[in-house]
């Protein structure tokens, strides 16, 4: 049923975005705004995420165009963008895939190298970035669309402890399974822009917002984030 609420939201998005786009076609406008989300393990990235999503969509009422958000559903959409096989899902995350294994699967035919799906997922992030009305989370988002006008970035970050706690609350981990989950996640993010982009995630200059989420709560981050992704698409226009 939730899945099918997300087709089903995501299909509306994009019609809207389609007929925006005929009917603004040669004509002086706004840059089309976008979100995307660096985070953090256990910082509430998700969380913050869905609640800008929330936010936004309340503000702009039913004749706009629905704000959508991409951090699972981008795998899927990924797949059926670029008419991948859905066994390469595992592949298309965050997560360190061994330079060993890498090699035995493209020698061996069970999927194209790494590499190849990288680029296959920023060709899908930058189109949706241009498209708008998008919330981006992860697979180094923010650099892929950094040079793409409207666009907000941002970098949650939050104290090992709390996020620790989140974690527990979250999956019911003790506190020493918690904190190596945390630690494994989030080394697969840093990773994963490290090697695909030359790019330490934590490097505060590559964000317009670094926000600290022991310090905010949930409702009042997103309203912080998308309030000023609105300006600075509307700076921009």
């Amino acid at each position: 049923m939730a899945g099918e609420r997300t087709l089903k939201a995501f299909r509306e998005y994009m019609e809207c975005r389609v007929r925006e786009e005929l009917a603004l076609r040669g004509s002086d406008r706004a840059s089309a705004p976008f979100i995307t989300i660096s985070r953090q393990t256990g910082a509430w990235g998700l969380t913050i995420a869905e609640e800008i999503v929330r936010f936004l969509n309340d503000r702009s009422g039913p004749q706009g165009c629905p704000w959508v958000l991409m951090d699972k559903q981008l795998t899927a959409q990924v797949i059926a963008e670029h008419g991948l096989p859905e066994k390469l899902e595992r592949y298309l995350g965050e997560r360190h895939v061994s330079e060993l294994s890498d090699l035995l699967d493209e020698v061996l035919g069970t999927r194209p190298p790494t590499l190849v799906l990288v680029r296959r997922t920023s060709e899908t992030i930058l189109r949706l970035a241009r498209a708008g009305h998008v919330v981006l989370v992860g697979r180094g988002a923010h650099l892929v669309t950094a040079k793409v006008r409207g666009g907000y970035h941002v970098r949650l970050i939050g104290s090992m402890a709390l996020r620790r706690r989140h974690v527990m609350d979250h999956y019911g981990y003790d506190a020493e399974r918690a904190e190596a989950f945390i630690r494994q996640e989030d080394d697969g993010r840093a990773d994963y822009v490290k090697r695909n982009f030359s790019v330490d995630i934590n490097d505060p200059l590559r964000y317009d917002l670094v926000l600290n989420t022991d310090r905010t709560p949930a409702a009042e981050a997103a309203r912080i984030i998308a309030e000023a992704a609105l300006r600075r698409a509307g700076a921009e226009g």
